[in-house]
């Protein structure tokens, strides 16, 4: 535990939430977003401290600077002296009063010398006193407020003495600064003057952490420009660059003026006219020039700047401590453009802000009133904020002082949409500088002084323990601490207490008091006064509140008892016991009277205590009945009381005690909560009277649901509270979500509370504290706070007979693992008839008390296990109405029910005939199929009587048994059809009777607010299981969902909310929830949001994408919010390079729209630097001006300036050439990403001709380009202008040009160049194939980039949370060099630095083996500790990033790791060097094992094994180094073994005797017969033959150049060592050459000449092509 681990199932579990720290408790539970350390550095005049203004004014933040920190050093410096001045002056006054006041003015002789008397500058006067007093007070009220250390005293000396502060002493200011609590609240953003050397300084882990860096970048000449435009504004003190002065574009936009006696000035909406920004000249009258600025000292800035930058120090912090975290910014940028630009950088656009205390401001006039102070800046439809949990109390008093002052709504602050109350101007600026020191824990008061009297039995002493238990306090029951004191016995205090009882009279007050006070081991003075004193007698009172006004006190304690808390349980009801406790000083504040009813409560107690045989739960009177079988007179002896402690009441109402009387009668829970509400003055406010007690009846109407705002709507918010529409009283009192109704609501907290009817709303207004719960991440505390335990999900299937709702509840069961009640089963129709002896069955109806009993049953089954901890599902028919109003009084309400309806043909077509419902069977098949059943016509005739049909018979008998005429064929039809038609009616009038029971059951569930879902059983069984899973998995995935209450609103409304801060954002900020769970935490641009769908939940207001995503939202919010927060944004940086025609363009532009990044091209480029005021604009513009083209060097630093100003975007078009990309890696512009489409330079080429094809067949557009030009509006008569373009070449002709540079197949384009110059560093390539069609390349590198934007987002989460972050992805953001230097401990290097591998630190801890584990290309496997990179083995890697510092510093790799040979040393080892005589060590110390056929051990040379001589080179390459030998192993699998433990392969031992080497002969050492003999006698016999055989005669050669030319290729084609392939391809070539010989064709016998051919046929022609080319012209392979 001290190192911050625990030890869980065999390894340990890093303990990453520990910290304590009340800033972090506040932030998880009210939901504030976390704040951030930003440090800006760039070089002289980049505007890093305008923008770091700029910015901490955005965010809330603070801004801190070396000349803020000396102002306040200097400020507070001099209030300090001041202050010491003044107090020396009025001590000496005083000093001066009390001499005189001692001895006069001539007897004055050691304090006097102090004092000057005479000589010098005459005395204070009385009124010079006072002013000099009353200044000291307001100077010492203002130090409370200043921030004040050692280190600000030293730096104004030095200041003040003319000296200069040096670099520690500023070091020093600045760790002070940052440890004040407002930097810790809202973070900062500090702009640096010594970059290195403050970086340095946030390492420290006592202080903020350090977060972003961004670093405004900016060319030397560009700053040497602007510092030499730099001017001051003497009455200001403000700088104003060239730019700032100079009119153009790049000027903010400000409402035009106006005339005097005019209106401002409108556009065409009636909006106000913005214009351009232009100087005042009273503004240039008043700029000088700074010396700074003058002469070499810019560029002495300059140098010092680059010295610092390269300093070692500020290159660890940016590399090691934030890798990843630092931004580059284009300070060329207006100050607003570069502010909206470190917003995207930071995502601080799209991300709740902080939001710090505001103080309510009253104008002049006003009443600073609270209910002011609650609707101060807060519009109408807004409604009006509430009060904080502190009430009317000043949470700085209860903190620092350990007081409940009541605050003044003078000093009313605002703070997370609550109003806290302070007690004075100082505590306010305490609360609005540390919020989190006095808001991070619930309010308790200090202490607690309170008395529990009432009747015997009524539960004092059950009220008396949960009051102390609740609130720390010590139990004092005094008639046992009486009976202790009786029972020790010796003299003294308990003889004088025993003498008192015995004699028959009461404990004294005196004595009653001295047996307190031994037991609370404090010695309590008793104070006498005077009885005709009034004065003094008032002293003795102990008000509750001291006074009413704003500063009054609640309970306060005397002097020496400010730590007291008792309870005082059962005290003696006399006079004498009030007047000892206001003598003694031990008044409680609060009194607790348990009023006994006409039934006195100990009797009711005690009968059930009887009854349950819970004796031991009751007081002393029920033990007495239990020992003496007499029943205590409860009535008398509560009436004897009564009057009695009415006296004593008034007694301590007099005193200053508050009285708070309770009803005995209420459940005991409901009891102790009830009291313990009371004595606490945070829950109800200081006044506790039944009109103040804090909730009230309400009217309640919910808000519409139309997705869009309607005009008029209803003023305020009302919010249901934490338990949604069911009643907190059914669910507190008996666990059951019971639906409220709209008539009996309550508020209580601004929160609305729906209860079932007038006795539950009745028991909610006594005591809301208790019924109402509030859930543990609640930014409310109340006292006894719950959160709501629901109970099991209870799921209603209803349906018609037919309608397959039992198919469908069997696979919900299946499915969701439910358990299936049949309501038919549990709740019969039909009651079982009662039929008397010799009477004839009659049906009948159940009866109330029938029904009543029915469902009492169906309540304990649902109340018993298991039923009672799982969900259930009830299925069955529509219930009739008595069931179902049963069901309600028992509270038996199902949480969702679903209703199948089916209409009256598809009921025909389901149950008509239907095998499984044998109730309608077919009329017309009965009689007529004497191969049916006879069993299952007998129940088909049963079921046809049942319904009253008469079935068609075809034999029918007269009622003597006789047969009658048999009707004919068409009678027998008639009557089948008859009985058909009445089947089926009979079908449809039972399903429409079970559809108005739906309906009715729908409508009566909806009047008690449960919800209905309704399903068509037409559909598909298909669609029917998935809509059921849908449905009925969001109720059991998030139950608590039921209990939400979303509140849609309007655009306008929200906007109101957020604005007056009576809302704040969610954690999600600007990310629609739903998107974002849609798109597995990517952030995608699909995810941002705006105004127009938000939602109220809670304190937040959540915004969706549209109206679908608020649907869902509302439908199940729980859902969503329980994802975490948005992550950081991976922002990519891509560079998308092709050949033309490779469709570049159109992917750069897919990516962009989808990744949410910037599209850049040099056109768009070039046109945003245009419109800054910099050098490199001025420059651009002037070439575009003479006509030229923009130079590649300008476009390089364009871009370059463009990748700095976006965090993220895409780039198409650039770099064209080496030089560019060289230009943008020196610029350090961060790519991410290079995807290059790879193209054929063929495929380009048709594609141009394809696309000319489209066009038009001269190669030309068809129609020219039309580019229109505004009219100038100087001009008197302007008109728009439409310029004809010239048409544009396509083609091949439109590629060739820029595909001989930018080809794909040749290795010397500049294509390669630019891949080479990019990819130098990282591994950012992405090589895609561009001849498939668009649609698939651009599937397939989204996926790539969404793939790699996740892996980041989780990479930098983790970071910022200081976890064991994967490195998977992170190859595109990381260097080589980074991945290679950063390695951990368990990465082994050669001597050179060249890594041999990482092994597996979980399984070195685990199970000691030497697991290597490389990381792959992708990194998944590898993660970053501490700035040091890890890799695991896939099974291990959950564990190592679980508990990094249990695997990682516990212990350390051996000395020696085992290195496996490549092939290039394995096959420069001989055998002699091989340890073991090349035998397999792993397979010696296996041993030979067993004979598979005898079981007998088998010898040891049987495991003596190693690959033999003639085996191929693979399998004689298991080789491994280790300890500098050479092991070789016989498999992969031996050798992975070796591998992770060698140490047990080293020390063995061969035997003896070792089986016979069969090395192979050495045919270097035979004679030269034995040496072709075995070496290629066969080979070359063999060829030699097919020579002579085959004669060949190649033309052009001589028939020994043609024979030794075969005999060549034969050999080749011939040879063992020939692969597949190369087997092939000689044999190609042997056809080939044996072809070409044919051409002369010859017999020897004959000796003629060649067959005669014509002089122009192929052979001829081939003839003369063989002579020219020769053999190598014939073999192609």
């Amino acid at each position: 535990e001290e190192e911050g681990e625990i030890d869980v199932r065999g390894f340990r579990i890093d303990r990453w939430d520990a910290d304590d720290d009340m800033l972090e408790q506040l932030q998880s539970r009210c939901g504030l977003c976390r704040t951030h350390g930003i440090v800006i550095v760039g070089k002289p005049a980049s505007g890093k401290a305008t923008l770091a203004g700029k910015l901490a004014e955005k965010i809330g933040a603070i801004h801190i600077g070396f000349p803020q920190i000396l102002e306040e050093a200097l400020e507070t410096y001099a209030m300090h002296n001041q202050m010491s001045e003044l107090r020396a002056m009025v001590e000496g006054f005083h000093k001066e009063k009390q001499v005189q006041g001692e001895g006069g003015e001539g007897e004055r002789e050691g304090e006097g010398a102090d004092v000057d008397t005479g000589g010098g500058e005459p005395r204070m006067s009385e009124e010079e006193y006072e002013a000099k007093k009353g200044e000291l007070d307001e100077l010492e009220r203002l130090w409370q407020t200043k921030r004040w250390c050692e280190e600000y005293a030293t730096a104004a000396d030095m200041l003040l003495s003319g000296k200069k502060v040096d670099t520690d002493t500023l070091m020093l200011l600045l760790r002070a600064r940052l440890r004040f609590p407002d930097v810790g609240f809202r973070g900062y953003v500090f702009d640096t003057l010594l970059p290195g050397v403050e970086l340095e300084l946030f390492q420290e882990l006592e202080l903020p952490r350090l977060d972003f860096i961004l670093h405004t970048v900016m060319s030397d000449e560009d700053v040497l420009t602007r510092i030499a435009g730099l001017k001051l504004h003497l009455p200001s003190g403000l700088l104003y660059s060239e730019s700032d002065l100079t009119p153009g574009i790049h000027q903010a936009l400000v409402p035009a003026e106006a005339g005097e006696g005019e209106d401002p000035p409108v556009d065409e909406e009636g909006q106000p006219l913005m214009v351009r920004w232009t100087p005042p000249p009273e503004l240039l009258m008043s700029l000088v020039r700074r010396e700074e600025d003058e002469g070499k000292t810019p560029q002495e800035r300059l140098a010092r700047y680059y010295e610092r930058m390269r300093s070692r120090d500020f290159g660890k912090v940016m590399e090691v401590t934030l890798p990843s975290r630092v931004m580059g910014l284009d300070a060329n940028q207006s100050p607003d453009k570069l502010l909206r630009c470190a917003l995207l950088a930071l995502n601080f656009d799209r991300c709740p802000i902080v939001h710090p205390p505001l103080p309510v401001s009253f104008e002049e006039g006003e009443d600073p009133s609270l209910a002011l102070a609650l609707s101060k800046g807060v519009a109408e439809i807004a409604g009006k904020r509430s009060l904080s949990p502190w009430g009317h109390f000043c949470p700085v008093a209860l903190v620092e002082e350990k007081k409940m002052l009541v605050g003044d709504s003078r000093f009313a602050t605002e703070f997370l949409g609550r109003i806290f109350l302070l007690s004075s101007w100082v505590a306010q600026q305490k609360f609005i500088d540390d919020p989190a020191t006095y808001t991070s824990s619930p309010p308790m008061p200090p202490r607690m002084r309170v008395m529990v009297i009432g009747a015997p039995v009524t539960g004092k002493s059950a009220v008396a323990n949960w009051i102390a238990s609740k609130y720390s306090a010590r139990r004092l029951d005094c008639f046992k601490l009486v009976e202790l004191a009786m029972a020790e016995g010796g003299g003294g205090l308990e003889a004088e207490a025993r003498s008192c009882l015995l004699s028959g009279e009461e404990i004294r007050g005196d004595l009653m008091m001295q047996i307190l006070g031994k037991e609370m081991g404090i010695e309590l003075q008793k104070v006498t006064v005077n009885e005709e004193d009034e004065e003094a007698k008032a002293k003795l009172r102990l008000a509750a509140l001291s006074s009413e006004g704003p500063g009054g006190e609640w309970g306060q304690a005397p002097t020496g008892q400010g730590e007291l808390s008792f309870v005082l349980d059962g005290p003696p009801l006399s006079p004498d016991f009030v007047h000892a406790l206001a003598a003694h000083q031990l008044l409680p504040t609060c009194v607790i009277l348990l009023e006994d009813s006409e039934e006195p409560v100990g009797r009711v107690r005690t009968d059930a205590a009887k009854a349950g045989d819970l004796y031991w739960d009751l007081g002393r009177e029920a033990t007495l009945e239990r020992t003496t079988g007499t029943q205590f007179p409860f009535a008398g002896a509560g009436s004897l009381q009564r009057a009695r402690m009415e006296e004593v009441t008034s007694l301590l109402e007099a005193a200053g005690c508050l009285v708070v009387k309770l009803p005995a009668s209420l459940p005991l829970q409901e009891l102790q909560e009830a009291a313990a509400a009371r004595v606490d003055p945070f829950v109800y406010g200081f006044v506790a009277s039944e009109d103040a007690r804090g909730a009230r009846q309400v009217e309640w109407e919910p808000e519409g649901k139309e997705e869009d705002g309607e005009e008029g709507e209803r003023a305020g918010l009302q919010v249901l509270g934490y338990l949604g529409k069911f009643c907190p009283v059914t669910w507190r009192r008996q666990g059951a979500l019971i639906p409220g109704k709209e008539s009996f609501a309550a508020d209580w907290r601004g929160k609305i509370y729906l209860c079932r009817g007038q006795e539950e709303l009745d028991a909610f207004l006594f005591n809301p504290s208790f019924f109402a719960p509030v859930p543990s991440a609640a930014p409310e505390f109340v006292l006894g706070s719950r959160e709501p335990l629901l109970p099991p999900a209870r799921v209603m299937l209803l349906g018609a007979l037919g309608s397959g709702r039992r198919e469908r509840a069997e696979e919900m069961a299946r499915h969701f693992g439910l358990n299936v009640l049949n309501l038919q089963s549990l709740l019969p129709p039909k009651p079982p008839a009662k039929a008397e002896e010799g009477s004839e069955e009659e049906e009948r109806e159940w009866t109330e008390e029938e029904v009543e009993e029915l469902v009492r049953g169906l309540k304990a089954t649902l109340s018993s296990p298991p039923l009672s901890e799982q969900a259930v599902l009830l299925e069955g028919e529509p219930l009739a109405e008595g069931f179902l109003e049963a069901l309600l009084r028992e509270k038996l309400h199902p949480h969702l029910a679903i209703f199948i309806e089916m209409g009256d043909e598809e009921a025909v077509r389901r149950l008509y005939g239907s095998k499984d419902v044998l109730r309608f069977p077919r009329p017309h098949r009965l009689p007529f199929y004497p191969f049916l059943d006879p069993r299952r016509q007998r129940r088909e005739l049963r079921a046809l009587r049942h319904l009253g049909i008469e079935a068609p018979n075809a034999n029918p008998r007269d009622e003597e048994g006789k047969p009658k005429a048999k009707p004919s064929g068409e009678e027998l039809l008639a009557a089948a059809q008859e009985a058909e038609a009445a089947v089926k009616r009979k079908i449809e009038e039972e399903n429409s009777k079970a559809t108005g029971q739906l309906e009715a059951m729908a409508a009566r569930l909806g009047e008690e607010e449960v919800k209905v879902r309704k399903m068509q059983a037409s559909a598909s069984e298909e669609k029917q299981e998935r809509w059921l899973q849908r449905v009925i998995g969001k109720l059991l995935a998030h139950p608590q969902s039921l209990l939400a209450a979303p509140l849609p609103l309007s655009r306008e409304k929200a906007i109101t909310l957020l604005d007056t801060r009576v809302r704040r954002l969610s954690k999600f900020g600007m990310v629609c929830p739903v998107r974002l769970l849609e798109e597995e935490g990517v952030l995608a641009p699909s995810c941002i949001s705006d105004l127009n769908f938000a939602v109220a939940y809670g304190p937040h207001i959540y915004l969706c994408k549209d109206a679908l995503a608020r649907r869902s939202f509302l439908a199940d919010p729980v859902r969503f919010v329980l994802q975490p927060p948005p992550p950081p944004p991976a922002f990519q940086r891509i560079v998308v390079l092709g050949p033309p025609k490779s469709g570049r363009s159109s992917l750069a532009e897919a990516i962009a729209a989808d990744l949410g990044l910037v599209l850049l091209t040099p056109a768009r480029v070039v046109r945003e630097v245009l419109e800054d005021a910099s050098s490199l604009a001025k420059r651009i513009g002037d070439e575009l001006r003479k006509g030229l083209e923009v130079s590649e060097e300008l476009l390089g630093q364009a871009i370059c300036a463009a990748a700095h100003r976006y965090p993220g975007w895409v780039l198409d078009g650039f770099p064209r050439s080496q030089q560019q990309a060289e230009k943008m890696e020196e610029a350090d512009v961060g790519v991410t990403s290079v995807i290059l489409l790879k193209l054929e330079d063929k495929a380009c080429r048709e594609r141009a001709t394809k696309e000319l094809m489209r066009r038009g067949e001269d190669g030309f557009f068809e129609r020219p380009r039309r580019r229109r030009i505004a009219a100038d509006p100087e001009e008197e008569e302007a008109e728009e202008k439409v310029e004809e373009t010239p048409p544009l070449l396509t083609g091949e002709e439109a590629v060739r040009e820029a595909l001989a540079s930018l080809s794909t197949e040749r290795a010397d384009s500049e294509m390669q160049a630019i891949r080479r110059t990019l990819t130098r560093d990282k591994d950012v390539e992405e090589v895609v194939d561009a001849s498939r069609n668009r649609t698939s390349v651009h599937r397939q590198v989204l996926g790539e980039l969404r793939r790699a934007a996740k892996g980041r987002q989780e990479y930098l989460m983790r970071r910022e949370l200081k976890h064991p972050a994967p490195l998977a992805e992170q190859r595109r953001w990381m260097r080589r060099e980074d991945l290679k230097e950063k390695r951990g401990n368990f990465c082994v290097k050669e001597e050179d630095g060249s890594i041999i591998g990482d092994y597996c630190p979980v399984a070195w801890k685990l199970e000691e083996e030497l697991v290597l584990c490389s990381p792959d290309a992708r990194l998944s496997n590898m993660l970053e500790v501490a700035g040091r990179f890890f890799c695991a083995s896939p099974k291990h890697l959950l564990e190592l990033m679980t508990s990094p510092s249990y695997y990682l510093h516990s212990q350390t790799l051996p000395d020696h790791v085992p290195r496996r040979l490549g092939e290039g040393e394995a096959a420069k080892v001989g055998e002699e060097s091989l340890e073991y005589r090349g035998y397999c060590p792993v397979t010696l110390l296996d041993g030979p094992g067993e004979d598979a056929v005898t079981g007998q051990k088998l010898p040891i040379q049987a495991a003596l094994l190693k690959p033999s001589y003639d085996a191929p080179l693979a399998e004689r390459m298991y080789l491994v180094k280790y300890q500098d030998k050479i092991y070789r192993m016989l498999t992969e699998e031996k050798l992975d073994r070796f591998m992770r433990k060698p140490w047990n392969f080293v020390n063995l031992k061969l035997p003896v005797k070792l089986p016979f080497d069969k090395r192979p002969l050495d045919l270097a050492s035979l004679p030269l017969p034995g040496y072709l003999e075995h070496a290629v006698v066969q080979e070359l016999t063999a060829a030699l033959l097919a020579v002579g055989q085959k004669r060949p005669k190649f033309p052009g050669l001589s028939s020994e150049q043609s024979a030794l030319k075969l005999l060549a290729l034969l050999l080749r084609s011939r040879n063992r060592r020939n692969n597949t392939v190369d087997k092939r391809l000689h044999g190609m070539n042997l056809e080939l050459y044996v072809g070409a010989c044919d051409l002369l064709v010859r017999d020897a016998k004959d000796a003629q000449l060649p067959t005669p051919v014509l002089a122009e046929s192929d052979v001829v022609e081939r003839y003369l092509s063989l002579v020219e080319g020769g053999p190598k012209g014939c073999v192609k392979y």
